[in-house]
């Protein structure tokens, strides 16, 4: 029976990709409808031009089929779900992309991390058209939301900082970096919170404390930077690419 399934999928992938006709009703499950519809997704990778944009679309179409014959199985629709609003944003399809990423949001409730996966997607699409408040409620939600990876979560409280620094409203990325600073993972992402909590302190005219705080970060991270590992060597590169330093020194020049 397993190898009547696995011919049964690889048929079906071949039609949809290579041109045949076979009705998604012959898979038995929605798990199988997901990994057709998956490898047609990974058969559009490498591929350009109206092909690459035929097959995109022949995967949303196998990706809509788990939805409409297995509504039940919600870990199998979020998925699908998630995988449409992907390929939708990467064709600026926002409005379907929109639609595809809320309708996760409607079914994750047992997928913590995707749910909050769905959130950040969201929050960037309001972050790219300049909805600020939106944006940073859509992360603000995803930081909140229980049981989801603390990496996933760490996201969002970065991109709650950066909006904040692109509107200029250096007090809330000040605090919020604070916030992001308690629940760093490791030294390398507490260079990248600092970098830009002393940018907005630059911004907020905290010269000597920005100054004072980036020294105390400099001192603290010289070992470990210079530590023959991996993890030493991307320290020392998050260290160089700072953009702290450059900022503060620009401030002390115009005299602010």
């Amino acid at each position: 029976m397993e190898l009547v399934r696995l011919i049964l999928i690889g048929l079906l992938l071949w039609c949809l990709v290579g041109g045949g006709e076979l009705h998604a009703q012959e898979l038995e499950t929605a798990s199988e409808q997901l990994s057709v519809a998956s490898k047609i997704y990974e058969s559009s990778k490498g591929r350009k031009g109206p092909r690459r944009l035929q097959i995109l679309h022949e995967a949303i179409e196998a990706y809509e089929r788990v939805n409409q014959l297995w509504p039940s199985t919600h870990a199998e629709c979020a998925l699908a779900a998630f995988r449409r609003g992907e390929i939708h944003r990467a064709l600026d399809e926002v409005g379907e992309a929109r639609g595809a990423f809320e309708e996760v949001l409607e079914v994750t409730k047992s997928n913590p991390d995707l749910h909050v996966r769905a959130l950040l997607e969201l929050g960037h699409m309001d972050r790219r058209e300049e909805r600020w408040r939106d944006c940073v409620l859509r992360y603000q939600q995803a930081v909140k939301h229980s049981g989801a990876s603390l990496r996933f979560q760490n996201d969002a409280r970065e991109w709650i900082v950066k909006v904040h620094l692109s509107t200029m409203a250096w007090t809330s990325a000040v605090r919020e970096a604070e916030r992001w600073l308690e629940f760093c993972e490791g030294p390398l992402e507490e260079v990248q919170a600092l970098d830009l909590q002393l940018r907005a302190l630059i911004g907020a005219r905290e010269l000597r404390l920005a100054r004072e705080q980036l020294l105390d970060l400099q001192g603290r991270m010289a070992v470990l930077a210079e530590a023959p590992t991996a993890e030493g060597r991307r320290i020392a590169k998050a260290l160089e690419q700072m953009k702290a330093p450059k900022a503060l020194k620009l401030a002390r020049q115009n005299g602010r």
